[in-house]
């Protein structure tokens, strides 16, 4: 089976020009902070559920806070376009419910709004069991912050044939999922046969008390994600028996798992810094680059392939220091290979190994480490496994290994035919 890889940036443009190009398109204006009533954010949005034409909504400047006494639903099925200047929406008095909540289906485009304390979730997308081809999300300069479950939940576990396409950019995703375990600071569930598509640029997922992004796609599609310019900070917590990761990414089915992140930081999570988890029939591609991974609980960069595929991996410019386990983390456990190349890395004082790499089934692994330093690792500096039938190469170009406990490395299975370790 082919798929169709590719990346997605924010829509805005793209937006713009669909509304401007629709003659019958309207907007409202919500002008008062009132709950209900003629200008709120209530009644703006039962106008859209009535009148498919309605495809914005924008907030007046200076709004400041409105107090919600319930959900504000949106039912419809036109693409809709919402701008809060800088509202905040808000939870009033004590009861537990969702702040915003869309169920129609149609593109959803959000923009400096502010969802902050719902004692449920902030905003919930639920995605109709007849939804097909792509049901997208953008948000763009988005605060969901203080909300007891998810910030934002993406949820198709109706099984829909519909794809998710997520776009978000200046994105600040803090302090949810407070209120009950496993309830991340973003989540995506998919359970359908469409892909997940995720971008993420410029954003923060700090102190969630779950992961800071889950991304689960439980049938056969694949799973694309890029994450530029972003920080995952100290997410995972809530649960001291089930502690969680900046962010996960899990494709259970026959589906690919392809990961980009350029300029990030995941650093003190209570898991892992990432967890990518590939466990059917399909492989797992993934890009680190200039990418720190320090103070993790468990490990730094993991990404793990359990069904019949491959891992192709390359790590540039990354750091990873601190981690209570391994810095880096690569496990292909079934048919399938393991290529893996570290460049201009620096790896210290990880509590197990410095790096471990492994190929448990009958596949050939092989890892390159160029121009990169590798000390003080409680256990060895690299520590690669060729357990099944198969061929494993090890290439060393200018590495240096330092002080690691165990010694500098520990090669089973494989052929090393390049070294810079010290005698």
């Amino acid at each position: 089976m082919k798929h169709r890889h590719r990346f997605v940036t924010l829509g805005t443009a793209c937006a713009l020009a669909v509304l401007a190009s629709n003659a019958v398109a309207r907007g409202i204006w919500v002008s008062n902070n009132s709950d209900s009533g003629p200008g709120s954010f209530r009644e703006a949005i039962t106008a859209a559920n009535g009148d498919t034409s309605v495809n914005w909504i924008t907030f007046a400047r200076g709004l400041g806070s409105i107090g919600l006494q319930s959900t504000v639903t949106f039912d419809g099925t036109q693409a809709l376009r919402i701008d809060g200047h800088e509202a905040t929406l808000t939870a009033a008095g004590s009861e537990a419910f969702d702040l915003f909540a869309a169920t129609g289906g149609g593109w959803l485009e959000i923009s400096r709004l502010i969802l902050v304390g719902s004692h449920a979730n902030g905003i919930v997308v639920s995605i109709p069991a007849e939804a097909g081809g792509e049901v997208r999300v953008d948000l763009w300069e988005v605060i969901l912050t203080g909300n007891s479950l998810f910030g934002l939940l993406i949820d198709d576990s109706l099984g829909s044939p519909a794809g998710v396409l997520l776009n978000a950019q200046r994105c600040v995703v803090t302090a949810n999922g407070t209120g009950a375990i496993d309830n991340d600071g973003l989540r995506v569930n998919e359970r359908g046969p469409g892909n997940i598509s995720a971008s993420f640029k410029q954003c923060l997922f700090e102190a969630n008390g779950a992961d800071g992004v889950e991304l689960d796609e439980g049938d056969s599609g694949d799973v694309l994600v890029q994450v530029l310019h972003s920080d995952f900070i100290e997410n995972g917590f809530l649960d001291i028996e089930d502690l969680e990761d900046g962010i996960d990414v899990d494709e259970a089915g026959d589906g690919d798992i392809v990961a980009l992140m350029v300029d990030c930081r995941l650093d003190g999570n209570g898991d892992e810094a990432t967890d990518l988890n590939e466990d059917g029939t399909g492989s797992l591609f993934a890009l680190f680059s200039q990418v720190t991974a320090n103070d993790n609980v468990d490990k730094g960069l993991t990404a793990e392939e359990t069904g019949d595929g491959n891992i192709q991996a390359v790590c540039s410019q990354i750091i990873a220091i601190g981690n209570k386990k391994e810095g880096v983390k690569l496990d292909e456990s079934d048919g399938g290979d393991l290529e893996v190349e570290l460049h201009n890395a620096y790896l210290e004082n990880n509590t197990d190994d410095g790096m471990q790499v492994e190929e448990i089934g009958p596949g050939d692994v092989a890892v390159r480490i160029v121009n990169s330093t590798i000390l003080k690792s409680k256990k060895y500096g690299l520590n690669l496994t060729q357990g099944d039938e198969g061929t494993g190469l090890l290439r060393l170009q200018h590495v240096s290994f330092a002080e690691n406990i165990s010694g500098p490395c520990k090669v089973k299975g494989a052929e090393v035919i390049e070294t810079g370790l010290p005698k």
